[in-house]
């Protein structure tokens, strides 16, 4: 229910339409002839559109649809299958489109803000809310019963305004922020390939002076531990994907760097200190004059998970990646190259950091605007 501090109306009191799509037989296609048919894939997290990987849907199929034709400002939620109340926000982006059967549609009626529905809808109150009205369990889907019942606090129509916007000025600060994320990983990319000299395919890095990964390197597998994996001790342990506990002895002396061998097949990971490599992962050894951060770059630009075992389990082969090229410059120039890419990578992580500020910032904004906790309009 909604908070009792706000006056609430019940969704079907301030829907105009609750629509579903559909989809000819055969599905849509990628025919951009045809007109754009919008499905859950196609909204992100945070509300916004994918418009990547549009699929289309025949003119004729779509003028004979009955429902499902999008306006500007319909909200979009999914309403079947993993993502079930995964809201979106349609802007008037294509001059036609429609959505899918996996889609429902809501327009409002006169007294409720679009945006301010939407940011409800997106709101964890909201959110388990709506999953109250999940049904069935092979496949789940939303019970239309949800656009009829469910309770949504409603100030009045100039504190919609005032709370979308406030929503929307940190929402605009997020998008801002992905953007500057993005253009670092692009810089990133083109960085790495101008320092390593690149000639890159998963078989080498690197022209000039080169070398195999064979006579650099051993690839050590993990050991099981003996002990069972606790909280509060000293060393990490890591598995193919990530730490999985700490132990309190080391098997590796650090840094070192671990690398994927079963699961997460060439999945990299780098432990600054002494560590524990599972048996699921194995461990590099240097049988030359490396550095560490060069070298653990140098193996992010080749496509180490492209070399699994054709059959059974995936499995990373040792010898797979002996074979690897790697271009192998002067110690000096080695460190030199890792500080710049470790220098670009932490920029990188330093705006995921304030990313992920914003996001929860809005979060915590959301929940006291909608639960009457802050109030933008003295009631």
């Amino acid at each position: 229910m909604a908070d009792s501090s706000l006056p609430t109306k019940t969704l079907g009191e301030v829907l105009s339409i609750v629509e579903a799509g559909s989809r000819p037989s055969g599905g849509a296609s990628n025919d951009s002839f045809g007109v754009p048919s919008l499905g859950g894939e196609n909204i992100r997290l945070d509300g916004t559109l994918d418009l990547r990987s549009v699929r289309y849907i025949p003119k004729g199929f779509f003028y004979s649809m009955r429902t499902g034709h999008l306006r500007s400002s319909d909200i979009l939620i999914n309403t079947i299958g993993a993502q079930i109340g995964k809201v979106g926000r349609y802007l008037g982006e294509y001059a036609e489109a429609a959505i899918n059967g996996n889609l429902a549609l809501l327009r409002v009626a006169g007294n409720i803000l679009p945006e301010y529905l939407f940011y409800y809808l997106q709101s964890e109150s909201a959110q388990h809310n709506i999953r109250a009205f999940v049904m069935g369990s092979a496949q789940p889907y939303l019970s239309p019963r949800v656009f009829v019942e469910m309770n949504i606090p409603l100030p009045i129509y100039e504190e919609q305004q005032q709370v979308a916007e406030m929503l929307d000025y940190i929402g605009e600060a997020i998008q801002s922020t992905e953007r500057v994320i993005h253009k670092y990983e692009k810089i990133r990319i083109g960085l790495a390939f101008d320092l390593f000299n690149m000639d890159v395919t998963h078989k080498g890095v690197g022209k000039g002076r080169v070398d195999y990964l064979g006579n650099l390197i051993s690839l050590e597998q993990g050991s099981r531990c003996e002990r069972k994996l606790e909280r509060g001790n000293s060393f990490p342990v890591y598995g193919s994907n990530g730490v999985i506990g700490r132990h309190k002895a080391a098997l590796v002396t650090g840094p070192g760097i671990i690398i994927g061998r079963v699961g997460s097949v060439g999945a990299l990971q780098y432990s600054y200190g002494d560590f524990w490599a599972s048996d699921n992962a194995y461990w590099v050894r240097l049988k030359s004059d490396l550095d560490f951060r060069y070298l653990f770059h140098a193996l992010g630009l080749v496509r180490l998970g492209l070399l699994t075992s054709s059959t059974g389990v995936p499995r990373l082969d040792r010898n797979d990646v002996y074979e690897i090229l790697v271009s192998v410059p002067s110690l000096g120039e080695q460190r030199r190259i890792a500080r710049i890419l470790d220098d670009t990578d932490e920029t990188i992580q330093a705006h995921r950091r304030q990313l992920e500020k914003l996001r929860q910032l809005r979060a915590g904004l959301a929940a006291d605007l909608f639960s009457g906790r802050v109030r933008t309009v003295k009631g």
